[in-house]
């Protein structure tokens, strides 16, 4: 296998698995998915010729809408999104009742703003890695997000009040 592809995956492989964690909500699919992705990258490999981050996102989102394609009856909840490798915070209770309203309001976000966050901050991608990947100018982008964190952070707030 070639060291750069090596270098490549070693890199992107828990970015990409997170992104997709959190798109298809199941650890079995997510890890499907994400070999699935570095397959088809090791087989295109010698194409690349741009931002090798954003190639790799696209190969992902594309396989990610391909996946549910494939399971349009398949009923999926949102699940095993956040990694239990965190420290605990203090209060357990807080911590597990903050978790599951982060959850059940990502769950009510729409398509294009769950795509954002998640790969904004559960893939770590930057605005013109994010444009690369769909299309969409940065600053468009900029904008989106911050409303959907003010969002989500409105939805948290009132799921925690009761």
């Amino acid at each position: 296998m070639d060291n750069e592809f090596l270098k490549i995956y070693d890199q992107y492989y828990d970015m990409i698995y997170r992104y997709i964690l959190v798109r298809v909500n199941s650890k079995w699919d997510a890890e499907d998915i994400t070999g699935e992705v570095f397959k088809k990258a090791f087989e295109h490999f010698k194409s690349i010729n741009s931002n090798t981050k954003a190639w790799l996102f696209s190969i992902a989102r594309n396989s990610v809408i391909d996946f549910y394609r494939k399971n349009r009856n398949k009923n999926v909840e949102l699940q095993d999104i956040f990694s239990t490798d965190h420290p605990p915070m203090e209060d357990g209770f807080i911590q597990a009742d903050e978790l599951n309203c982060l959850k059940k309001s990502l769950s009510c976000l729409d398509e294009e703003e769950l795509e954002l966050i998640t790969m904004r901050y559960f893939a770590d991608l930057k605005f013109r890695e994010i444009e690369a990947v769909i299309g969409k100018q940065s600053d468009y982008l900029r904008v989106k997000v911050s409303r959907t964190v003010k969002k989500l952070g409105n939805m948290v707030m009132k799921c925690l009040e009761g």
